[in-house]
């Protein structure tokens, strides 16, 4: 099952070799869209060496120059940063500056996390107790990156999901701003990157300058 965009576009994909990202990665080619990565390891690309709108740039995401170069070119830009460290909000001021540089009104599409932001007072006290006791750290860096986009970027939307799982898309993904599963259940990165492809990219200006939660049904 492949998105339904019809205006195909050249899009940046950010953290394209985790989770979320290879499912954008493969919705962007299933929809004809022209891809172009930045990635410190191609070998986790190999599946889709072979589509010509693949375009894969070894490079370092907290690089200028390696993120200005992945840019040019595009509509739109999507990240999807995650994993130890701080790499959230270090590499976020570099992308917002390789943007704003390239071009100051390409949309800017970034996945955090539910409980990120103020969505934190949204989500069920038992999520507040996962994020503040087990997550917190991360949370903390996400925090960090969404304030760095708000501040310096104007085209943007920030993407905040559920906890993620590797099922198939089911294309029936939950969302909306202050919105929040009633109970705790992990939403498929498939179905993630169905929404951002399908209802966030530029042309699309219903979550422009909005934090949007993605969720599962209920």
């Amino acid at each position: 099952m492949s998105t339904t965009t019809t205006d195909k576009k050249t899009i940046a994909i950010i953290g394209a070799t985790g989770g979320t990202g290879l499912c954008l990665v493969k919705q962007g080619l299933d929809a004809g869209h022209k891809v172009k990565v930045l990635a410190r390891n191609e070998e986790k690309l190999s599946e889709f060496a072979s589509n010509e709108n693949l375009d894969i740039s070894k490079g370092d995401v907290t690089r200028y120059e390696d993120v200005k170069c992945t840019l040019a070119g595009c509509s739109d830009v999507i990240v999807s940063l995650g994993g130890r460290g701080k790499i959230c909000s270090t590499a976020q001021p570099v992308i917002n500056k390789a943007l704003n540089d390239t071009d100051s009104n390409m949309r800017l599409v970034v996945v955090t996390s539910m409980a990120v932001g103020d969505s934190y007072h949204d989500v069920t006290w038992g999520t507040r107790r996962f994020a503040d006791l087990i997550i917190s750290s991360a949370i903390k860096d996400k925090n960090l990156q969404e304030r760095s986009i708000m501040r310096d970027t104007t085209d943007w939307v920030i993407v905040r999901p559920a906890g993620l799982g590797d099922g198939e898309m089911t294309g029936k993904e939950e969302y909306g701003p202050h919105a929040a599963p009633a109970s705790y259940k992990v939403i498929p990165r498939a179905d993630v990157a169905h929404f951002i492809l399908n209802k966030c990219l530029s042309g699309q200006d219903e979550w422009k300058r909005y934090p949007v939660t993605v969720y599962p049904p209920q």
